[in-house]
């Protein structure tokens, strides 16, 4: 299961939906996507990876607020990523006004604020691999990177495995 913007623009009914999309970065197209699957809930075939995934507010810097961001110090460092966040703050404005023309204010308002799509963009800004110019986003991939937990750890897998 490979997520593209070629594979999610294969799964969108509406053909007016799907042009809207066609002319947001790949990136943009992820995230709203992993959006909408959160959005589902349960019914979601990503639910137990959106699950799994942290659901706190993104940790990088070009997501923290501007006074902390200056209190870096560095001129050069802060003028780069107040540049970085403000093109951010412009692609939500612009992803926000394409769900607007499909997807009523209350939907929007509910599933796809401004911290619900910086989280969005995290996740794909760093789980998704670039490969020949493309960028795909792979579900469970990353979770090959990372050390069992103590709760992992006291699990017991056989009762789960047989």
């Amino acid at each position: 299961y490979v997520l593209t913007k070629e594979t999610i623009l294969l799964r969108v009914a509406e053909p007016a939906v799907r042009q809207s999309l066609t002319g947001l970065a790949e990136g943009d197209v992820i995230a709203l996507y992993l959006l909408m699957q959160r959005a589902l809930g349960s019914e979601s075939r990503l639910a137990r990876w959106l699950e799994l995934l942290p659901q706190g507010p993104p940790e990088g810097a070009l997501y923290w607020s501007r006074p902390e961001i200056e209190r870096l110090g560095v001129p050069s460092t802060v003028q780069n990523l107040l540049g970085q966040r403000q093109g951010l703050e412009q692609t939500y404005q612009a992803v926000r006004a394409v769900m607007l023309r499909h997807f009523s204010q209350s939907v929007v308002d509910q599933w796809y604020k401004k911290e619900d799509f910086f989280w969005a963009r995290s996740l794909v800004d760093t789980r998704a691999w670039n490969l020949m110019g493309r960028k795909l986003l792979v579900p469970m991939a990353g979770m090959f990177n990372h050390a069992l937990d103590s709760e992992d750890e006291a699990y017991d897998w056989r009762r789960d495995t047989g």
